[in-house]
C-alpha cells in the first residue's frame, strides 16, 4: 500500500497545516478482484425443450364470454 503523508506535501509558507507530519492524507490500494467462475460446457443434447400451449385459445374464450 502506498500513501501520502502530510510531510510529503509542498505548500506555501503562508499555509499552516494543523495535522501532524506523519498523518496520512491519501492511501492507494489495489482494486479488489472478483473471482471468475468458468462457465459450464453444455452439449446440445443436454438442453431440454419446453413446449407451451398457445394462449390464443384462452383469449378467444374470454372474449366470447363478455
Amino acid at each position: 500500500e502506498d500513501h501520502i503523508l502530510i510531510k510529503d506535501l509542498v505548500v506555501p509558507q503562508s499555509i499552516k497545516i494543523l495535522a501532524g507530519p506523519e498523518d496520512i492524507v491519501a492511501s492507494v490500494i489495489p482494486p479488489r478482484e472478483e473471482e471468475v467462475i468458468p462457465a459450464e460446457e453444455m452439449k446440445v443434447e443436454d438442453i431440454k425443450i419446453v413446449v407451451k400451449e398457445d394462449k390464443a385459445d384462452e383469449v378467444e374464450s374470454v372474449e366470447k364470454e363478455e
